[in-house]
């Protein structure tokens, strides 16, 4: 964890040195762009642990950045949230809250938020949708003026752990173009619910840094889990027989590593199970691993 959270101060200063704030000691980051929509219950945590609302003071900070968490695999044995033990734990003597809270740090004038994720077994897909309520929140915190215009100047930096680098690839992927074929619980959001549509032009995001992104799948376990996300990061697909599970189905739950990667024409992930000639045994009439 202290050569984690070193190296996105690292990525975080050099993104302040961009916008104005020059320290010393930088690495470079990653970058991306994008837009997005409007009226989700979603729980941001500010520096302070206190949720994000109307309440809420102004920000201290010139630069947000979101944190977005990975995934939760038994909540039986971590009671803790998972925002809270993926950037501020410090069981391994600092934690990225920690490092930014430094002194040394102060110059790089950051707002911090952490969005937290109650339910670990729905679709990254409604992870991806409640990222786009996020950015929206937070931009207008830090321009009152955005609620009522829909322009501002602010972007925000995502920095994302695992599993949340795919909801925040999706959702960045949706402001760009219409994600299609989406699953019935998803197409069914009212429209001022749904948060995954296009808005060109419209540039929210100004960095995005994955860190440990399960791009090509992680390896499933013998029995198939009950959890969608779970079921989403094996990439759908059994061990032994890369068979489909049976608990979804349709591009968004079998092919949704595909279609994460495909941030530019050709990508394409080379899961374990696409190694074997096998990626797309069960997949619905007309669909590809490059659709």
């Amino acid at each position: 964890m202290l050569r984690i959270a070193s190296a996105i101060t690292d990525c975080l200063a050099a993104l302040a040195a961009r916008q104005g704030r020059h320290i010393a000691g930088v690495l470079l980051i990653l970058s991306v762009c994008s837009p997005v929509a409007a009226q989700v219950s979603v729980e941001i945590r500010l520096a302070d642990d206190t949720v994000l609302g109307a309440g809420s003071p102004p920000p201290n900070g010139r630069l947000p950045v979101l944190f977005v968490h990975g995934h939760k695999v038994s909540v039986l044995a971590e009671p803790e949230p998972n925002y809270f033990l993926n950037w501020q734990d410090p069981k391994d003597d600092t934690s990225v809250r920690d490092t930014l809270d430094l002194a040394a740090n102060s110059g790089l004038d950051i707002e911090p938020y952490y969005i937290n994720f109650t339910d670990h077994d729905r679709s990254i897909l409604h992870d991806a949708n409640a990222i786009s309520f996020a950015v929206e929140a937070i931009l207008k915190r830090h321009d009152p003026n955005y609620a009522l215009t829909g322009t501002t100047a602010v972007q925000i930096a995502i920095v994302a752990y695992s599993k949340g680098t795919l909801s925040s690839r999706l959702y960045l992927k949706s402001l760009r173009e219409q994600l299609t074929n989406l699953p019935a619980d998803v197409t069914v959001l009212p429209a001022a619910e749904n948060g995954l549509v296009p808005r060109p032009g419209f540039n929210p995001v100004s960095e995005f840094v994955a860190i440990s992104p399960p791009n090509h799948g992680i390896r499933p376990p013998v029995i198939p889990p009950s959890s969608i996300a779970a079921s989403q990061l094996y990439n759908g697909r059994s061990r032994v027989l890369c068979s489909a599970y049976s608990n979804f189905s349709g591009p968004w739950g079998h092919g949704l590593l595909y279609r994460a990667e495909r941030l530019s024409a050709g990508g394409r992930c080379r899961c374990r199970c696409d190694r074997l000639g096998k990626g797309s045994a069960g997949q619905p009439p007309g669909w590809s691993p490059n659709s």
